[in-house]
């Protein structure tokens, strides 16, 4: 039997919980493992040979317990909850309004498009393998979706974009059914930057001023080709005479491009976000009020090139990083092992999951996903060094890359957290009638920028 210290070192009950979910249905389904290990412990071990018998939840998280070395599922519930630090009790967090619209702390005007400020802003994800477009409104003291889109980019990574991203964008323009002509935009990856940092209080004005001579000290840019903008989260960090202050920054150079892009398709870009910001704004609406989402939350947002993992605790961001992986990753490794001449039978072949070749699918795989695994670990690691983390008790995936087959089961079994997908319209109204809803059966999870951006709309 196994003891306390066999606990993993951020013990989540989520996680045990749906453990104890998976003993109920392994021994529902007559699996010799599964019914042994209650024959073992409980008293209706009697009846684990029996067909047609089901297992209580409780009785499961018992066994879950006393593998452990706890006498009762209370007991272990005590043990973890009592490792944690008490839960904070700042208010959800608000909605980060930034725009990255100047360089070197110069504004650079706009490109001349005919959309004015009455146009409807939606929110426009211009990924490296999709495009996603979502148009929010009011909704009582909520938000529904007015609109959404999605079009794939069918090219191989390393491709130059403009041309394809262009023709992709005027076709989803033209179908999309809803107003799609000025929009805000996010950079993404080692484009942009974004950092908390509590500073010495200033005025906002005065902020602003300071803030290009200040950057360097807290973000890998050079002003002189960085768009930034920098706003107050919070005005005063416990009695300190600081405020918590959201910086951001990104190359100048993407900028334009999201902008060229964009302008070729006769859509203004009106503000230029970042895509951690956006999920940050995505995960407000949708979780930072939920009482279950009050400890430390993992949201990991797979692209095609870039992963992001962001922390949040008591619904406040606190830390995130970026890095170099994604779906195409995954792709590169199935066309490797498949022998594929090009690039889409490899990516077409990864989405559908091919079962006759499943086995070499998961072969061609294994160490990529190994490889994101261990620095997802090693991010929470740092986390809980420098930030003092509580342990994340749950994880969300987003991202065009979260769907890909079981990828929530596989990090679950890896991290020993409880991982299930965002769902990033899970507090805004959606009717069958909206244009493009049918997209979300198969897409939802890709949606999490736009719907991020799209937000912005109401600042």
């Amino acid at each position: 039997m196994k003891t306390t210290d066999s606990l993993p070192d951020r013990p989540s009950l989520g996680y045990l919980k749906t453990r104890a979910e998976e003993l109920c249905a392994a021994f529902a389904r007559g699996d010799h493992a599964a019914r042994q290990r209650v024959r073992k412990v409980t008293s209706i071990g009697h009846l684990a040979g029996a067909r047609g018998v089901t297992l209580p939840l409780t009785r499961a998280q018992f066994v879950i317990a006393r593998e452990y070395g706890f006498a009762s599922w209370p007991a272990l519930k005590h043990h973890i909850e009592s490792r944690r630090a008490p839960d904070r009790q700042e208010a959800p967090m608000k909605i980060m309004k930034l725009n990255l619209q100047t360089t070197g702390g110069k504004e650079i005007s706009p490109v001349n498009l005919a959309p004015t400020s009455d146009t409807p802003l939606a929110g426009l994800d211009l990924g490296s393998s999709a495009i996603k477009a979502v148009l929010l409104s009011r909704s009582g003291a909520g938000y529904a979706a007015a609109g959404l889109a999605f079009r794939e980019l069918e090219e191989e990574p390393g491709s130059a974009m403009t041309d394809t991203a262009v023709h992709a964008l005027n076709e989803l323009v033209g179908a999309c059914g809803f107003p799609l002509t000025r929009a805000a935009v996010g950079l993404s990856g080692s484009d942009a930057y974004i950092r908390p940092v509590d500073i010495q209080a200033r005025e906002e004005t005065e902020l602003q001023r300071a803030f290009p001579d200040m950057i360097e000290q807290y973000l890998p840019v050079a002003v002189a080709e960085s768009v930034m903008d920098i706003r107050i989260m919070d005005e005063a960090v416990g009695g300190t005479g600081k405020v918590k202050v959201m910086m951001a920054a990104g190359r100048a150079d993407a900028r334009e491009r999201l902008r060229r892009v964009a302008a070729a398709a006769r859509v203004e870009c009106a503000i230029v976000d970042v895509d951690e910001l956006a999920l940050t704004n995505m995960y407000a609406v949708n979780y930072g009020a939920d009482p279950g989402f009050r400890g430390t939350v993992c949201l990991l947002n797979v692209g095609a090139r870039t992963t992001s993992l962001l922390f949040f605790s008591a619904g406040e961001l606190t830390f995130c990083r970026s890095w170099a992986w994604g779906g195409d990753t995954l792709t590169a490794d199935v066309r490797r092992e498949m022998s594929l001449e090009t690039w889409m039978p490899a990516e077409d072949m990864k989405r559908k999951w091919n079962t006759v070749h499943a086995t070499r699918l998961e072969k061609a795989v294994a160490a990529s996903l190994g490889n994101l695994a261990a620095e997802v670990k090693r991010c929470c690691d740092y986390y809980d060094t420098q930030f003092k983390g509580r342990g994340v008790e749950r994880m969300l995936l987003s991202g065009g890359g979260a769907k890909f087959k079981n990828l929530d089961r596989f990090l679950a079994g890896k991290l020993e957290v409880m991982v299930e997908m965002a769902n990033p319209f899970r507090n805004i109204t959606l009717s069958a009638g909206t244009p493009g809803a049918g997209l979300l059966a198969e897409n939802a999870p890709a949606f999490g920028v736009a719907v991020g951006l799209a937000l912005r709309r109401f600042d």
